[in-house]
């Protein structure tokens, strides 16, 4: 270790380190010795009081004490702690004093033991009172710290506690703003940052028996030989205590419990001396400014710090990283005069990380174990729906497994330490951590002024450190986000605080440009928001781009017309993951960010310091890239999935011949060959989905396993550790088929070691059987990827394509698909019409074609299609319009002739000409076949050029009732979950009536994909919230067919395209009279250029004379 545990103990720097004592195992004669004081069911084990106290003592009183008791029972009120008050009902004022309280039993067997209250983060300052007496204060709302209050603590009795909570951000008068009106704020500028205040407490409060020689300081550090084959376990502890003969042994254990290796040490009396009643500090005011003296807490007794240093060697120890995240545990015994005192575990993982050309390694990577890392990280944030900035453990791991589901390897805790449990679950499951100091937007770019002292960023970021330094899983410290370094000395305090104290790992700043001082104050360089097309590496030191490819999230217009931006966002990150992964330089990148950052505040509760929302729903918006605030699964999940994937194979050369498939393939791990995989190859099976599957059909889910409802939610699915009898055996449905037949499965013989291609080589008889397979790769029982391969016998899938309709549509069913009403695929009857010639007759109003069973009326005096019918039924009620989204056309008045009709063979052809208000002359050409098919041609023949636009093509408008949409396309992948925006096939439909009926901060109990009700983009009285659910609405990209079905009614609409060109969704609007407008939008370009933020936008086009279009469609009848 860099320093010794005595330099740490006496302070840094001049910054002081904190005590934060490890949990106990067991303390002898206490049968519980850490015990829960959360009530997160507000049952009334804490109350909270709705208004200040006039008469508080005031911050730099000399008597801080205060009568609780006098106050008025009316006063206070059932609270859920921990979780935000505001997110409870009850809206706070700034820089203003409230208050909770609660009765503590003191078990009878904490006799004889230290008495420690231990807060794991109370927002953003807190005072302490037990029994009427001030214990202390803390600065600083996400990190560990404790109250002793063994004075006040009678085993078998009661103590009253009260914790004082303040919000501090900006000018508003209140305790903490008593004197004058001047600006305040916590470094984290967290409420500011979540639009309304998040003050209260947000993590654990738990009582905790210490005995009198206890463990008040536990380092750990790992460094291996240089064949990274046998470790030294270096250790640091303090001890405190009043007894002069104290023992420490030391046993590491393996994960079956068998002792690795051990040492037991005898500690001598320690030069630094602790005694007294009370420990005095000064410090200035945060009031007045000048120095006071505080009593931070009052310590019964006497005692000793005693300091001691042991190496365990320990022969080829299993290695910890993201990809194998074996743990040890470290024991540790504490005894004095012979008698055991308590018992400690600490998890070791056996990880060195190498930085900065340590050992002559290139300056501008960084090493795990020797092996170069490539961190496919996402940022992330606490988010829980019913109380905010306040998460749950089962929460904490659920999100961990969500991200390794989705081939995520690196969180970016952004912008405030993460909490305990998730750190245990990113050690446990396998996650690098950049573990990120509450410290952000403080001055630099941003031109937010500075109002907190450096001490104020200085004592967060030692408690992080602390706490924090023991686990293998975090990979880096960070000093802040996007903040002006020479704005405030708190950023080089820290700089230079966590280089003496841990110089086992790296350290980032964001910004780095902001930096003009030496020595240069970080290890790794952050870069934010880079071009996908921009340089992504540097040649002398790593470049983390941790924030990059921002999840559409500022595009409100965009996200309320469309959620198909999600599905273009996974081009971007594919694309820019690609151009990561292969520069030199480049460490890796974190998606901003990992979970939607939205509030469903109460009623009573308004926003505040911020907006971007057009609904009650509060926050910054949908920026997460795996899960929604309700933590299920996001369109983005299984798009970065797949960029992520450590898989890459190359599926245009797959190669079958003579029994063999050759598969290039590319392995992207950090430290997995490929032989370590199981390679599943599955083949389409016979059975249909609909008698397999349950009722309600089966659906896939990201880890590749069948699921039996579309409402899964993603906790539940994560708590459920059972593993299935064998994975690998279960039919999976994708895209509705069934592939129940496992014709491959073996592991991986290949030896292909991390950031090396190689050909897989699978010989099995399916290979000539002409049908699909499905390579699914597993490792650990965890599906890292799969891919439909096209089976056509051919040389490679590239000439295969020529030959297949679809990737996921082959065999005897080519052609025409739907899917029955659950979303299975079943052949569907042929849409086409016996041949006959389609006739035209007209009056002096109206031009009428017929066409078999279908018949088109058009109007003379608007040129415009008036109606539509098929075997009887409208479909179409009007059109053709021009899609110009973006752009003002205005009103279409008809130009020359209008209306004109040829015969031309068996066809009608019907020309439409006129002229939109804002200039544009454009031509639609209508030609109807005798077979009911007619195409819809459509060019501008006149006018100036648009360059705001965002899709280009033609629309119809479709009679009330349109009820679901099916379809059939070439997606950007060859697989997807069932429940996906994106899926090559499947059936979307209008309602949901569990999601029409959802009230405001109701929980959903159904998929993304369901949601109808949207209370960030959408107020509650617009009448466009609450219509249609987002499947429904959208926009399939490279159709090959696109069927509108009507409630009520056989017949359909269908658009097709053959060469995948054609984009289609349907919109459902609102016009001013209250009345639904439904549309079948057919584009043939689009692009979403508001998505920004370094995203690939697509090239921007413009829209003027010449530009043209045209789709075919048809009606048809199931």
């Amino acid at each position: 270790m860099k320093n010794t545990i005595d330099t740490v103990n006496q302070g840094i720097n001049g910054i002081a380190t904190p005590e934060i004592p490890p949990i106990p195992e067991s303390v002898t004669g206490v049968e519980k010795a850490f015990i829960s004081l959360n009530d997160r069911n507000g049952e009334g084990r804490w109350e909270f009081k709705k208004l200040p106290i006039a008469d508080a003592p005031a911050l730099d009183a000399v008597n801080r004490d205060y009568d609780f008791t006098a106050l008025e029972q009316a006063d206070w009120a059932p609270v859920i702690v921990p979780g935000e008050l505001e997110m409870q009902g009850f809206e706070l004022k700034n820089n203003t004093e409230y208050y909770y309280r609660t009765t503590v039993h003191i078990p009878k067997d904490f006799e004889g033991c230290r008495c420690m209250l231990r807060f794991d983060g109370v927002y953003s300052n807190a005072r302490v009172w037990v029994n009427n007496r001030y214990v202390r204060s803390h600065q600083g709302g996400f990190t560990t710290w404790y109250c002793d209050i063994t004075e006040y603590a009678v085993p078998d009795g009661e103590v009253q506690m009260v914790v004082g909570i303040a919000d501090l951000e900006g000018d508003e008068p209140g305790l903490y703003n008593k004197y004058e009106r001047r600006p305040l704020r916590d470094p984290s500028f967290a409420s500011n940052y979540a639009h309304h205040n998040i003050g209260g407490i947000l993590r654990d409060v738990s009582l905790m028996a210490l005995p009198e020689t206890y463990l008040a300081r536990l380092h750990t550090n790992v460094a291996f030989d240089e064949n990274f084959r046998d470790a030294s376990l270096q250790i640091g502890v303090q001890v405190n205590s009043a007894e002069d003969d104290v023992t420490v042994t030391y046993t590491l254990l393996d994960d079956n419990g068998k002792e690795c290796s051990g040492k037991e040490i005898s500690l001598a009396e320690d030069s630094l001396k602790r005694e007294n009643q009370k420990e005095v500090t000064e410090k200035n005011s945060p009031v007045t400014g000048e120095c006071c003296k505080q009593e931070e807490g009052r310590r019964k007794g006497e005692y000793f710090a005693k300091t001691d240093e042991a190496v365990l060697e320990v022969a080829q120890p299993k290695h910890w990283d993201a990809e194998h995240p074996y743990l040890y545990t470290l024991r540790i015994t504490l005894a004095s005069k012979g008698q055991v005192q308590a018992v400690y575990r600490e998890k070791i993982g056996f990880r060195e990380i190498w930085y900065s050309g340590k050992n002559g390694s290139d300056s501008n990577k960084v090493y795990v174990n020797g092996k170069q890392v490539k961190l496919r990280g996402t940022c992330r944030h606490d988010v829980n729906f019913r109380l905010g900035r306040s998460t749950t453990e089962e929460e904490d791991w659920a999100e961990i497994r969500a991200y390794k589901e989705a081939n995520i390897n690196h969180v970016r805790t952004s912008h405030y330490p993460a909490s305990r449990y998730f750190l245990e679950a990113c050690d446990a499951l396998g996650m690098y951590v950049e573990q990120e100091n509450a410290a952000c937007f403080q001055g630099g770019w941003n031109g937010i002024a500075i109002h907190c002292a450096p001490e104020d960023f200085t004592g967060e970021f030692a408690e992080m450190v602390e706490r924090d330094r023991n686990h293998a899983s975090v990979l880096m410290w960070s000093l802040g986000n996007e903040s002006g370094f020479e704005d405030t000395e708190g950023y080089r305090r820290e700089f230079d605080y966590i280089k003496e104290a841990d110089d086992s790992r790296p350290v980032i700043f964001s910004y780095p440009f902001t930096v003009f001082s030496l020595p240069r104050p970080y290890d790794i360089y952050s870069m934010h928001y880079m071009d996908v097309d921009a340089p992504m590496g540097l040649d002398d030191i790593p470049v983390l781009h941790d924030e990059y490819m921002h999840i559409s999230c500022y595009n409100l217009e965009e996200l309320r017309r469309d959620p198909n931006v999600s599905n273009f966002w996974g081009e971007s990150v594919r694309k820019a993951w690609d151009r990561i992964f292969e520069t030199d330089g480049a460490l890796g990148g974190d998606l901003w960010g990992g979970i939607d950052d939205i509030f469903h505040l109460p009623e009573n509760v308004k926003e505040k310091w911020q907006n971007h929302s057009k609904g009650k729903a509060a926050g910054y918006g949908p920026w997460g890239s795996v899960l929604d605030v309700h933590k299920r699964l996001k369109p983005e999940a299984y798009l970065t999935k797949k960029a992520y994937t450590p898989v890459r194979l190359d599926e245009e050369n797959v190669i079958f011949n003579d029994g063999k498939i050759l598969i290039p393939v590319k392995n992207r791990f950090d430290h997995t060959n490929m032989n370590e995989l199981m390679l599943v190859c599955r083949q389409q099976g016979n059975i249909c989905v609909e008698k397999a599957g349950k009722a309600g059909g089966q659906q896939s889910n990201m880890r590749g396993e069948s699921t039996e409802c579309d409402s899964l939610h993603l906790a539940e699915m994560c708590r459920n550790e059972e593993k299935q009898k064998s994975i690998y055996d279960n039919g999976i449905c994708r895209s509705g088929m069934l592939w129940n037949e496992v014709v491959f499965k073996e592991q991986v013989k290949e030896d292909i070691p991390p950031h090396t291609s190689g050909i897989l080589q699978l010989e099995c008889a399916a290979a000539e059987s002409g049908e699909a397979l499905r390579l699914q790769f597993y490792k650990d029982d965890e599906l890292i990827d799969e891919y439909m391969i096209e089976n056509t016998c051919k040389t490679s899938k590239r000439e295969a394509d020529k030959t297949c309709q679809e990737h996921i549509h082959i065999g005897e069913n080519k052609g025409n698909f739907t899917e029955n009403d659950r979303g299975n695929a079943v052949p569907m009857q042929d849409v086409s019409q016996a041949a006959a010639a389609a006739e035209y007759e007209e009056s002096e109003r109206e031009l009428i074609v017929t066409a078999g069973e279908s018949q088109f009326r058009f109007d003379k005096e608007t040129a415009r299609m008036t109606m539509a019918q098929h075997r009887g039924k409208t479909l179409l009620c009007g059109g053709p319009h021009l899609v110009l989204t973006g752009a003002v056309l205005g009103e279409w008045k008809k130009e020359g002739p209008g209306v004109q009709a040829i015969q031309r063979g068996s066809e009608v052809i019907v020309t439409l000409t006129g002229k939109y208000s804002n200039g544009y002359i454009v031509w639609y050409t209508i030609t109807v076949g005798g077979d009911g098919k007619f195409v819809t041609s459509y060019q501008i023949k006149g006018g100036g050029t648009d360059r705001t636009v965002k899709e280009f093509g033609v629309s119809y408008d479709l009679v009330p009732g349109a009820e679901k949409i099916s379809w059939l396309r070439r997606a950007q992948y060859s697989c997807y979950p069932e429940d996906h925006i994106g899926r090559n096939c499947g059936t979307a439909y209008r309602r949901n009536g569990k999601a029409a009926a959802c009230g405001y901060r109701t929980a959903p109990e159904w998929s993304w994909k369901e949601d109808m009700w949207d209370d960030f983009l959408y107020g509650r009285d617009e009448a466009e919230n609450g219509l249609v659910t987002k499947d429904f609405k959208t926009l399939r990209e490279n159709i090959r067919y696109f069927d509108v079905w009507f409630r009520d009614s056989e017949e359909y609409v269908r658009a097709e395209d053959g060469g995948a060109g054609t984009a289609a969704r349907v919109s459902v609007s609102v016009d001013g009279n209250g009345e639904e407008r439904t549309a079948l939008l057919l584009v043939k370009r689009w692009i979403y250029p508001d998505l920004g933020w370094g995203n690939e936008e697509r090239r921007r086009f413009g829209v003027g004379a010449g530009a043209y279009g045209s789709v075919v469609m048809r009606f048809g009848k199931a």
